[in-house]
């Protein structure tokens, strides 16, 4: 399972990428993320009721990471 969660990260590589070269979020989905987000508090409330702190803080760290980069470049993208 815990596969699954490098996969995920691995998976953010090409959109961080991206972000960094274009300096902009206009290219985002933000339905894409905004169901991301949900995914993932889904994920770590199951991983909270199953009581295995390693999948919630896999899971916890994808959601954070996810809400990072939602959050950083869409106030960037705003704040020109």
């Amino acid at each position: 399972m815990y596969y699954v969660t490098f996969i995920t990260y691995v998976s953010y590589l090409p959109q961080i990428f991206k972000l960094l070269k274009t300096k902009s979020s206009h290219d985002i989905s933000l339905t894409s993320y905004i169901m991301w987000l949900s995914s993932g508090f889904c994920s770590i409330t199951y991983s909270i009721l199953l009581k295995d702190w390693l999948l919630v803080l896999a899971n916890g760290s994808n959601f954070a990471l996810t809400t990072f980069l939602l959050s950083w470049y869409y106030r960037k993208d705003r704040s020109r």
